[in-house]
């Protein structure tokens, strides 16, 4: 069936029809053993829902074929998770092939945002994948990225992935189409939540990423706003515009919510906005009441570190990065308090 499916594709919408309910058919029974997640017909049947206007059921299909346990890919970071469990509970796309190929079709159905979120994942879950997928890569890297396919050179990569070839030209090739218009819907549909959990909160996704002895606190939601703001045009401007403007309102809607000021408050300083991040972050620091120290509170160091930049957000930056570190202290990982000290002392 799935043979037959993938001659009928592409020649006409009746035959793509057809090709659709045979895919279908296949993808129902057991998948073969043995067989790879990026040699399966779930990929084909993606495409072709894309293609007909059914983009948000190819990306089901991609998430429900990539993790049959799972609803989501779960994040390793502050908020307890484990990092082992995280790369157990995705067994089909266990290999780095799979994952990147996983990725890279997300991007292809037309959602770039989803796939640069996964990638961030699998960044921080290195350490657990096969040695041979690594090895292979560190192979070719040289030659294979530093030539043609280095289309995104201000990407950041970090651990063992820094010089790996496949999975730098999936993030480069996925970070083309992110624009602030493809970042603006997935904030309005709720795809930059933490869907793992109860809540439908904003989750910034932070952990400590970098070459060693060069810690950073790292978070891909923020590195979607930078590439956002990057952009250029007029259709640029009106969406990064609706991207604060959001921001701005579940903001004020719940002060309390650390994650979701870090986010309007960042954006803010990402667009040069600098008053109108000064304002937002003494908000930020306003709305922490007491010294206790919050869960996640060492996302503020995504603030904290832009405003201390600043003469005239200087003051709040300090205050900030105290309560940052402070959090950081209060966590099982070392690297946390690591990253910031040595962050705040480069130049």
């Amino acid at each position: 069936a799935w043979a037959f499916a993938l001659v009928l594709e592409g020649k006409g919408k009746a035959l793509d029809q057809m090709a659709m309910r045979l895919y279908e058919r296949k993808i129902a029974g057991p998948r073969d053993q043995g067989r790879p997640w990026r040699f399966w017909p779930s990929k084909d049947l993606a495409d072709l829902y894309a293609n007909y206007g059914r983009g948000k059921e190819a990306r089901e299909l991609l998430f429900v074929m990539a993790e049959p346990e799972t609803e989501i890919i779960c994040t390793p970071g502050y908020k307890n998770q484990d990092v082992n469990a995280c790369v157990k509970c995705h067994k089909t796309v266990r290999s780095f092939a799979n994952f990147t190929a996983f990725s890279s079709k997300l991007s292809d159905i037309g959602y770039p945002v989803d796939a640069y979120l996964q990638l961030a994942r699998l960044d921080a879950s290195y350490h657990n994948l096969p040695s041979s997928d690594e090895n292979w890569a560190n192979q070719i890297a040289d030659k294979f990225i530093d030539n043609k396919y280095s289309t995104v050179p201000r990407i950041h990569f970090s651990g063992n992935f820094q010089f790996s070839g496949r999975y730098r030209y999936t993030k480069n090739k996925v970070a083309k189409g992110i624009t602030p218009s493809a970042v603006l819907q997935a904030l309005k549909e709720g795809r930059l939540t933490n869907e793992s959990g109860d809540d439908e909160d904003l989750d910034l996704a932070v952990s400590v990423r970098g070459e060693a002895g060069k810690p950073t606190v790292f978070s891909p939601v923020v590195e979607l706003f930078a590439l956002a703001t990057e952009a250029n045009g007029d259709q640029a401007a009106v969406a990064n515009l609706q991207i604060d403007q959001l921001l701005a309102e579940q903001f004020n809607a719940d002060r309390g919510n650390i994650e979701t000021g870090v986010a309007a408050t960042v954006f803010a300083f990402l667009r040069g906005e600098i008053a109108v991040a000064k304002r937002r972050a003494q908000i930020l620091s306003d709305s922490i009441s007491g010294d206790r120290v919050q869960p996640n509170g060492v996302t503020l160091w995504l603030v904290a570190r832009r405003a201390l930049q600043h003469d005239s957000t200087k003051a709040v930056g300090e205050k900030l990065a105290s309560r940052a570190i402070a959090a950081a202290e209060a966590q099982s990982d070392p690297l946390w308090k690591e990253a910031m000290l040595a962050e705040r002392n480069r130049p």
